[in-house]
């Protein structure tokens, strides 16, 4: 899983969000390697994390006047959804399908970091922006983050 980006490009400066990421690719790259009878388990369980973790950068952005912050929740919904869905499937057996998710998830994770990701963290270094004020930097990363939500 790793090999379809570079640590690097994950890092925010931000230790909590940077920790959380680290975590997440772990339970992903271990996921990966779980025989097919512990598959469900595994699974529901990266769910959760990420449900955690979304949360977590949900109660991050509430602190501050983040510009971004519907679009944010809206992408971070939009994941849990898909997974939610494929989660049924894999409770019915259907181990593929779960599989072909987790494979898929890396490249989200990729680029909901550069871009959402991203501008939470410098908010969150900056401290908080006066309110209702945005930057280029948040309307860049709101036009790709729309972009790709419609191509999923």
């Amino acid at each position: 899983m790793r090999d379809q980006f570079e640590p690097r490009d994950l890092i925010l400066g931000v230790p909590s969000i940077d920790h959380s990421h680290e975590a997440l690719l772990e339970e992903l790259a271990q996921l990966a390697e779980v025989p097919d009878q512990e598959f469900a388990r595994c699974y529901l369980s990266l769910v959760a994390t990420l449900e955690r973790d979304f949360r977590e950068e949900e109660r991050l952005m509430e602190g501050i006047d983040l510009p971004s912050a519907q679009l944010h929740c809206e992408h971070h919904a939009r994941m849990l959804g898909g997974l939610h869905h494929v989660a049924s499937r894999v409770m019915e057996g259907k181990v593929d399908a779960g599989r072909e998710a987790i494979q898929l998830l890396p490249q989200w994770m990729v680029f909901h970091i550069s871009t959402l990701d991203k501008a939470l963290a410098h908010a969150l270094r900056a401290g908080k922006a006066p309110q209702g004020r945005k930057t280029d930097d948040d309307a860049d990363v709101k036009d790709r983050a729309k972009e790709a939500v419609r191509a999923a």
